[in-house]
């Protein structure tokens, strides 16, 4: 299993450059002051940059339904987010590197580096970012709609489980009662019905026949 390690965000929303080290086994909240502006709509501290940081390195995209480019802080040309995370029992490290630009015709760049303890480390081959953010998530084994479920938590990605489809409530049910091995059930409880409504309707013929 991975856990992070750090983050770090580069001219992301109103950091400059800050370093953020996740404290392993606990739980830590962050408070955030606004030391500009007195009276602001939100908080404005950038507590919610972190998330986005996180966002942005593990699926190239944001929370927030704005542009990527719209979080480069005011008067930087491009913004980047570093994150590490570390498997203890596969004594491995992952580091995810992404730049993103305000110049549109200018595409987000992506970088990931393996490093297994005792060896060189090396860098992970794809063709394109998309292929790389398909390997992010399957080496770390999760899927983008439970990433951003279960870790990466906002109301503007978070789908409640009592709102969703019944295949999906099923499906997320079956991941810890294993209700999938009924899933061929129906359908023959469906053919002995049938066998059974056939038989009936065979017996009410002859009993019809009898009586007349």
């Amino acid at each position: 299993m991975y856990t992070p390690v750090f983050i770090r965000i580069v001219n992301i929303a109103g950091h400059s450059d800050t370093t953020f080290h996740f404290v392993k086994g606990r739980v830590v909240m962050i408070k955030g002051e606004n030391n500009y502006d007195k009276n602001p709509k939100s908080n404005g501290s950038g507590k919610s940059a972190l998330l986005e940081g996180t966002s942005i390195a593990m699926t190239g995209e944001v929370v927030r339904k704005i542009l990527i480019s719209e979080l480069i802080k005011d008067g930087a040309k491009s913004g980047s987010v570093e994150f590490e995370l570390r498997n203890d029992f596969l004594s491995k490290s992952l580091n995810i590197q992404r730049s993103i630009f305000r110049q549109k015709d200018k595409a987000s760049t992506l970088s990931i580096t393996e490093s297994i303890d005792g060896s060189e480390p090396r860098q992970v081959p794809f063709a394109k970012v998309p292929l790389g953010n398909d390997w992010i998530l399957n080496e770390i084994g999760i899927s983008k709609a439970d990433l951003y479920n279960f870790y990466i938590i906002s109301k503007r990605k978070y789908k409640s489980f009592f709102y969703s489809s019944d295949g999906d409530k099923r499906e997320l049910i079956s991941r810890f009662s294993n209700a999938d091995i009924t899933d061929g059930v129906y359908k023959e409880i469906s053919f002995d019905v049938d066998v059974l409504t056939q038989s009936i309707e065979k017996a009410k013929l002859t009993r019809n026949n009898l009586a007349g």
